[in-house]
Formats: structure tokens, sequence, C-alpha cells
């Protein structure tokens, strides 16, 4: 076992030898994108293993870069452009010559942030952040935090974000984002309503739920009248618009308190959102699953 190891580092230390008497390793290589375009311009770095020194090129209009004289047989090969997420590896020289190729994935742009409460600074989780025009949305996690990305985001677009929560009332913020750009609009305090409070209601077996859970409410949700109105509604139309809900309450209602009830059904699993203005009743899947 101690020769095979002994031999092993002889070897090493060989190539080592025998690599600088010889002028070093050779690499060459191409950096692309997705879509297989040569990115020019795109910087490569050698970083070695054993020593504490480094090599760096940029590639030519080909996408292509050549390093000459590597000290090392095995070396982590760093390649990186500007709105492209980098990528890494760790070469191994099997031969005094070799050839690789990086693809970059292109880097899309971002908003993320953070809700809490505007009293106790406490984070807010399941709170909804969209935009007005339905273009993306997402909820927070645990910790109050979200992020946005993916094709729903265009950079150079301005985008109002509405953000609500059920027994607080909704924030607006505009903002854009340049192309592959990270944009944090920080924290966003939400005010708690007036006589906004946590009860229980009875949630019901038809739901799929359990019989009692704990679920913040509005004044208007659960109570009676307007909660025999909603269940029938519900168990009646499978896919309805906001206006069409807002009919179910008397004139006295607010926009905001009508979507707060909306918000209260959705994390109640009887509502999904399809849009900012259409909706899913739950209720009605589960009826006709039956």
């Amino acid at each position: 076992m101690q020769f095979r190891v002994s031999l092993s580092l002889f070897v090493f230390f060989l190539g080592l030898y025998l690599s600088g008497c010889g002028g070093g390793y050779r690499l060459t290589g191409k950096v692309q994108d997705a879509a297989f375009v040569p990115l020019n311009g795109a910087r490569v770095v050698v970083k070695y293993m054993q020593r504490t020194d480094s090599m760096a090129t940029r590639t030519d209009e080909t996408g292509m870069f050549v390093f000459e004289g590597i000290k090392e047989p095995r070396v982590v090969v760093r390649a990186s452009a500007p709105k492209y997420v980098p990528q890494e590896k760790v070469v191994r020289f099997r031969k005094k010559e070799q050839s690789e190729t990086f693809i970059l994935e292109y880097k899309s742009a971002s908003i993320t942030g953070k809700v809490v409460d505007s009293r106790t600074q406490e984070p807010i989780a399941n709170a909804r952040v969209m935009s007005v025009d339905g273009a993306f949305q997402t909820m927070t996690d645990i910790d109050g935090k979200f992020t946005i990305s993916g094709p729903g985001l265009t950079p150079g677009i301005t985008y109002v974000l509405e953000i609500w929560k059920v027994n607080y009332k909704p924030e607006q913020r505009t903002v854009q984002v340049a192309e592959a750009e990270d944009r944090d609009i920080g924290v966003i305090p939400l005010i708690r309503m007036a006589g906004a409070s946590a009860v229980k209601i009875e949630v019901g077996a038809e739901h799929g739920l359990a019989s009692e859970e704990d679920v913040e409410v509005s004044t208007v949700i659960g109570r009676g009248f307007y909660n025999r109105k909603i269940d029938e509604f519900l168990l009646e139309k499978e896919n309805f618009s906001y206006l069409e809900f807002k009919q179910l309450f008397g004139k006295d209602q607010s926009d905001e308190a009508i979507r707060l009830n909306l918000q209260s059904l959705i994390e109640q699993k009887r509502v999904e959102q399809i849009d900012r203005n259409r909706y899913r009743s739950l209720d009605y899947v589960r009826k006709y699953q039956k």
C-alpha cells in the first residue's frame, strides 16, 4: 500500500518536472452561450491547484482562447462574461495539449425584497407579491422574503408591484430592472388593518381541509350571511372574475376588503388565482371530482 502511494506521488511530481522542462501544457477552447453563439471578450482564468499564481486571457471574436505553458497537469478553469452565469471546471491534462468548451447560461434579471409588519417588524410569510398587469406573481417565504425572476420579468419595463396579505393594507412599489440586474427593493412594511384579528372558522370536510383551522380573516369572511353566499357561489362557478365575486357583497364593502376576502380564501385553499382579476374555485373542482 505504501509502495502504491509513493509511486503515485512520484508520477505526479515527475509530470510536474517534465511539464516544466517541456514548456508546460497547452489549453485551447471556446466560450459560447446556450444557443452556441461565440462570446467575444469572455474572461478565462486558469487557477493552479498547488501554486498560488494564475493565468488569465480573453476570448476573441470567435469565442476562442489559448493558454501556453501551464505548469500543472490538473488546474481549475473559470469562464465568465457580463450578463452570464460563470462556469468553472477542473481540467486534467492527459496529453500536452487539450481543448475545452464552456457554455454559459444567460443570467436573468431578478427583483428581491422582504415584507414585514409595520408595527412589530416581524416578517410576514405567505404575502402575495404580484405585478398589477398579471405578468408574474409569487409569495413570501417564512422569513418574509421573495424573489421574482424568469421569463415574465422583462428588463427595461416599469412594473407596479402590489404586495398584500389578509388583514393588512396593500402596498405598491414601482420598479424597473436592467438586463441581468439583481434589484433589491428592500423592506416593505405592511400596516395591519384596524379591527383585524385571528379568529377560528369552521372549514368543513367538504373542502378537503381539517374541520377547524386557525386562519386570519377580515371582518366579512366567515360570518353568517356572507359566508353562506360565498359557499354557494364557489360551488356553482369554477372560474370567476373579481367583479363577479364583488357582486356578492353590499356597496358598503370596499375593494380592499373584498380583495382581502379573496386572499383569505386562497390561503384556505378554496380558491386559486389565475391572474390579477381571474380566479378558480377549488370547492367546485372538489365537488365534481367526487
